[in-house]
């Protein structure tokens, strides 16, 4: 593995650490969602949850191919709300702190003329663009409609 493969390996490690987080922080949220009765947001989640996965899964394939050990012992550091504003509100920092590592990412790729993984870290930052779109969203109708208002919608 080269100096410049060895560096862009790290990098795409470091939003595998975020991805692994990502699985596990929106699959808890999911459930506690449902427990919780708020079927709409818990069908949101799980469905991140396995969009994360299949971005894992991608990253994995694409640190082999470039040579590289995929680190899935680290793991990102979970934030798990308590109640349905906290959810979205932790969900919408560790889409925040995903994003931060992809442009740097894709700078590097795109630099060392590697479109294979600069394609990739783009879906990804699309992926992570849309779903801080969505909390967003979702944090403003819940401060517009109010709390009640906004968990009725959610059943």
């Amino acid at each position: 593995m080269t100096d410049a493969n060895s560096e862009l390996v790290q990098r795409l490690n470091i939003i595998l650490q975020n991805a692994l987080a990502g699985i596990n922080q929106y699959f808890l949220h999911a459930r506690m969602l449902k427990h919780w009765g708020f079927m709409k947001l818990a069908d949101h989640e799980y469905k991140e949850s396995i969009e994360e996965m299949r971005q894992a899964d991608q990253l994995v394939e694409r640190i082999l191919s470039l040579g590289g050990v995929p680190n899935m012992q680290a793991i990102g550091n979970l934030s798990i709300g308590r109640d349905v504003e906290a959810v979205l509100r932790a969900d919408l920092v560790l889409e925040e702190r995903a994003h931060q590592g992809l442009d740097a990412a894709l700078q590097l790729s795109a630099g060392q003329g590697d479109n294979a993984t600069a394609r990739l870290l783009e879906v990804i930052r699309r992926n992570e663009e849309e779903h801080m779109a969505f909390l967003r969203t979702q944090l403003e109708l819940l401060d517009d409609v109010g709390t009640d208002a906004y968990l009725q919608m959610q059943t």
